[in-house]
């Protein structure tokens, strides 16, 4: 039956990308190593004969997966394999919504072969390159590197051979035939419909009377051969031309017998041919320069033939030598019904998700909450191996996610909640992640009712009246000067101060402080000195000045310090206070005496350093209070 195998199907520029090896790797090992997805390909023959190593592409999507990070930006961790058998291929465009994966591929007659598997995902794969004419032809040589393919061995009429300028040269000699290039180590297919393409350039040597160039196609067991060429007959006009020819054992179609352009239209110059054989209607024909030149039947000599094939100069007059120059070489087939392609949805080996780590920074205070705006930090990282992490996401509800790119700041107060979770490109999701972020930036409160910035009496029953607050982290300890509820400190006289300190859950930590006077109960001066003020004594008399002190019970308080001093007011201005001076030894001093007897502070005021006017009069007491009264000298 008939085998299909490569046919042109390129067109245009194409971007050509690598091919990599395997390296004989299973598919299973495949799989489950460094190629993280996979996708099933299946080739569908509706021929009704078997296609062998025929040219199919696949399209794929590469830019989404190399945007998805799935596919290295160059392709190059592409593989096709067959079953576990690795298959060359191309690539054309690259990156691009409709990227086409060429490849030969085999396929059972009105079939399909559904083996194929496309592999992608692997980082750390390697190129090797192949274009995409090894995958669209059979046999291609375009003589471009100067030397000869190895591929190619020619016959003993050959005198002169070389490949330089971008053509192959070969030349007969003056005995024999033809200089003849043969393909060797393989044959090629035949196929439903077979296409050589060449170009060549065709002269001579001397004076042969038939030349030009000629293709062979040898049936195997030298059963016969397929002929295709071009040739010069007596140098007559319009007797040159293209021509094909069947010849089998004992059997040969007829040649034709007009040639169609002059001689001088076929040497010493460069032509285009085409041969073209579609083994089901058994036609071959010919085209020089695009035109048609000729048509023979092989009568189904061949039918499912592979040939070997050759090619080269002849001339048929012994004297002559020919040569020809070849600029490329094509060889392909195709198929009146061409097989389609389908591919698979995407599987992979990653089926774990990555993991994303989160960091904070800020102060950390307390019991896990921090005193300041807290910086947050997001890293994924997927499992060796793993398909790589696609995208970070954070949310702070839990349904409307963010794309994590850099540290993002919390600021509220109290308790946030970050939601957070990391995706493969595999498209596994990691589960969601919280982290809650507690953060009290405030002090607590603390509000001081009793002691107020006031005076309270000797041994005075004051009760503590204070409390402390924090609506954030919670309140940790509160200590003030004496516990809320209980008596602040009145049995000694002076300025004191309370205070209560708090501190927070966090760590925060506040102070309040009150400053209260604990004094006498102060009687007012007592007679002769009248308390507003109006009292006037003669110049140089003693004036008794007296007073009494108790504490909040009404109890007289004897061991107090009191010190008198006088200033002189004149125009209402109080002049420079001086101490007093007492008539009385038993007074020290400025200070006062105190009298048992009338639970009194005494003190005998002289007047006689003193003069006429008004005297301001100041008692200063040890609970750091003075007490003022006028007095007239006379």
């Amino acid at each position: 039956m008939r085998q299909g195998v490569v046919r042109v199907v390129f067109v245009g520029a194409m971007v050509i990308a690598m091919v990599v090896g395997l390296g004989g790797v299973s598919e299973s090992g495949f799989l489950d190593g460094n190629w993280q997805y996979k996708r099933a390909v299946t080739v569908y023959n509706a021929n009704p004969f078997q296609l062998t190593q025929y040219p199919v592409s696949v399209t794929l999507d590469t830019q989404s997966l190399i945007s998805a990070g799935k596919l290295k930006p160059d392709g190059s961790d592409l593989r096709l394999m067959h079953n576990t058998a690795e298959v060359p291929f191309a690539v054309a465009d690259i990156n691009t919504a409709t990227t086409k994966v060429m490849f030969k591929a085999d396929a059972p007659a009105n079939g399909n072969n559904a083996d194929y598997a496309l592999y992608y995902g692997n980082p750390l794969a390697s190129d090797v390159s192949v274009s995409h004419e090894k995958i669209a032809y059979e046999v291609i040589d375009e003589f471009n590197d100067g030397v000869i393919d190895p591929m190619w061995s020619f016959n003993a009429d050959t005198v002169n051979r070389y490949e330089a300028d971008g053509f192959l040269y070969v030349e007969k000699g003056p005995t024999g035939c033809a200089a003849e290039a043969t393909l060797t180590g393989r044959n090629v297919s035949n196929s439903e419909i077979l296409h050589v393409q060449f170009r060549s350039y065709s002269a001579w040597v001397g004076s042969p009377s038939y030349n030009g160039v000629h293709l062979y196609l040898y049936a195997p067991g030298s059963e016969g051969f397929m002929s295709a060429g071009a040739s010069t007959y007596d140098k007559r006009p319009n007797n040159a031309a293209p021509n094909t020819y069947f010849n089998k054992t004992g059997a040969s179609s007829s040649e034709i017998s007009a040639y169609r352009c002059d001689w001088t239209q076929v040497n010493d110059r460069w032509h285009d041919y085409t041969a073209y054989w579609n083994e089901s209607s058994n036609v071959a024909k010919i085209t020089m320069d695009g035109v048609y030149y000729d048509e023979e039947n092989s009568m189904g000599w061949f039918e499912d033939s592979s040939f070997k094939f050759s090619f080269g100069a002849h001339a048929f007059c012994p004297s002559g030598r020919s040569y020809a120059k070849f600029d490329y070489m094509r060889v392909w087939q195709e198929v009146s019904v061409e097989p389609t392609t389908a591919m698979g949805s995407e599987e992979t080996t990653d089926t774990s998700p990555p993991t994303t780590a989160i960091s904070l920074s800020g102060t950390l205070g307390n019991n896990g909450w921090y005193v300041s705006d807290v910086q947050v930090a997001l890293s994924a990282a997927d499992e060796e191996g793993g398909s790589g992490v696609a995208k970070t996401e954070y949310s702070f509800n839990g349904s409307d996610w963010t794309t994590y790119t850099d540290p993002f700041p919390v600021s509220a107060e109290g308790t946030t909640t970050v939601y957070y979770r990391s995706t493969d490109n595999a498209g596994n999701v990691e589960p969601t992640k919280t982290e809650a972020i507690k953060i009290d930036k405030t002090p607590p409160q603390v509000t001081i009712n009793v002691p107020a910035n006031t005076e309270y009496l000797l041994n005075q029953a004051v009760t503590a009246d204070w409390s402390a607050a924090d609506s954030l982290s919670g309140l940790a300890s509160a200590v003030g000067t004496a516990p809320s509820g209980q008596a602040i400190e009145t049995a000694t006289v002076g300025m004191k101060t309370f205070s209560v300190a708090a501190t927070d859950n966090a760590g925060n930590q506040a102070e309040q402080t009150v400053t209260y006077g604990v004094c006498y109960a102060y009687s007012g001066v007592l007679q002769p000195i009248n308390p507003d003020g109006s009292s006037i004594f003669k110049l140089g008399s003693t004036i008794p000045v007296k007073f009494q002190l108790r504490d909040a019970g009404g109890n007289y308080v004897r061991t107090a310090i009191a010190r008198i001093y006088v200033a002189k007011i004149s125009d209402g201005i109080v002049g420079s206070e001086m101490e007093a001076a007492s008539t009385s030894a038993a007074t020290t001093g400025n200070l006062f005496r105190y009298d048992s007897t009338s639970d009194q502070y005494i003190f005998n005021l002289g007047t006689k350093p003193l003069s006429v006017g008004t005297w301001q009069i100041r008692i200063l007491l040890d609970d750091e209070t003075s007490k003022y009264v006028m007095i007239s000298l006379r």
